[in-house]
């Protein structure tokens, strides 16, 4: 008897090992590629507030005294290093934010009333504003964040240099009269 033997046959190569090293590459490449990416930037302008609403009757003055008179305090205690969450919370008759520490979700412009709009996107951030006064009541806010689109920034930028090319050319009194005007 013979024995045949083929030394041209090999044993199959494991490449278990070699496959394991590619996915713990591909998975660390994702985990890399999620944490550098960037939030998404919104395509509208928006801004984030949190506020304190104090309520009344428009047709009775007692109730409106009232009314200042409690956002007034509630503004007093945070000047004075209390919570805003909290006092949010124990004055703010806004049934969607109170319990939610005042906090009003990022908003488009023309959202809010015209006092509270104007003080949104003018206003120093993280600073707590006077008491500002709409249809709906009584305020003290904080605007917490605020983004201004790309389109925004533009149409702002274009107003204030056709503003600057009206006075340029305008005669030095109209320039004043447009001045006092606004």
């Amino acid at each position: 008897m013979t024995q045949e033997h083929d030394d041209t046959q090999q044993e199959p190569k494991d490449y278990t090992r070699h496959i394991w090293i590619g996915v713990l590459i591909a998975f660390v490449v994702m985990i890399l590629a999620i944490s550098l990416q960037k939030a998404p930037v919104p395509s509208t302008s928006v801004v984030t507030t949190k506020h304190i609403l104090v309520r009344y009757n428009l047709a009775d003055p007692s109730d409106r005294a009232r009314a200042l008179e409690r956002i007034q305090e509630a503004r007093e205690r945070i000047l004075n290093g209390e919570s805003f969450e909290d006092m949010a919370a124990e004055y703010s008759e806004d049934p969607g934010s109170a319990s939610k520490g005042g906090y009003i979700s990022p908003q488009p412009k023309g959202t809010f009333s015209e006092a509270y709009e104007k003080y949104a996107w003018s206003a120093p951030l993280n600073e707590l504003s006077e008491i500002v006064q709409t249809s709906h009541g009584f305020h003290i806010l904080v605007v917490t964040d605020r983004y201004v689109s790309e389109g925004d920034r533009y149409e702002k930028e274009l107003d204030q240099r056709v503003r600057e090319e009206r006075a340029a050319d305008a005669p030095p009194s109209a320039v004043q009269e447009e001045t006092t005007a606004e």
